[in-house]
């Protein structure tokens, strides 16, 4: 008797310092789950002058990324497509007075 009421003294001791550590580094995440069904990529084009990258999904979705200097990467804009549009390739162009859109 004296045996196991010790052991579970050492035992309870033991639990209750793990149980502290884990109170102070208890971290709670808050987890939403999203039906997102993912679109592959078709094309690609970068825009060296302004650093940024134009992604073509096989949803017709462009996305245009920016990367600024020193900075993190991040979606300036979305432009919506429209479901079976024959769209394959992408680039950037160069608009200026003298050559209009």
């Amino acid at each position: 008797g004296c045996c196991v009421s010790s052991h579970e003294h050492l035992v309870d001791a033991q639990m209750s310092a793990a149980t502290t550590r884990r109170k102070r580094s208890l971290t709670v995440h808050r987890c939403r789950f999203v039906d997102v069904v993912p679109n592959a990529v078709e094309c690609v084009s970068f825009e060296r002058g302004h650093a940024r990258l134009a992604v073509l999904r096989s949803s017709a979705d462009i996305e245009v990324w920016s990367f600024p200097p020193g900075g993190t990467a991040y979606r300036e804009m979305l432009i919506a497509g429209v479901l079976d549009t024959p769209l394959r390739r992408i680039v950037f162009g160069l608009r200026s007075p003298s050559r209009p859109a």
